[in-house]
């Protein structure tokens, strides 16, 4: 049934790297940011990869600067048959996942 498919998966909600940072804040009870990497310092910290690795990088801090990778989709309800949960509910649910986090 799933064989050969490929799905968009996420949680229910558009969610950027700044708000990310201020749930992790909200839940862990630290204050976490998000600096955006620029350009070039997403090259230089790729440096020494081949091109094609450099420009994938790059390209990734592109959409989540621009929001182009902040998308929602159906996929986890329609094939789980459940809602799948905000960040902020996943953190909250599953204390391990940030355990490491807290102060």
């Amino acid at each position: 049934m799933h064989a050969d498919r490929i799905y968009d998966v996420s949680g229910p909600e558009p969610i950027d790297l700044h708000e990310t940072a201020r749930i992790l804040s909200t839940v862990t009870g630290r204050t976490i940011g998000y600096l955006a990497e620029t350009d070039e310092a997403a090259r230089a910290s790729r440096a020494g990869a081949e091109e094609w690795g450099i420009a994938g990088w790059t390209g990734s801090c592109q959409g989540v600067a621009t929001g182009e990778i902040s998308v929602t989709s159906h996929t986890v309800e329609h094939v789980t048959g459940h809602r799948p949960w905000t960040l902020e509910e996943l953190l909250r649910n599953e204390p391990a996942t940030w355990r490491h986090l807290a102060a």
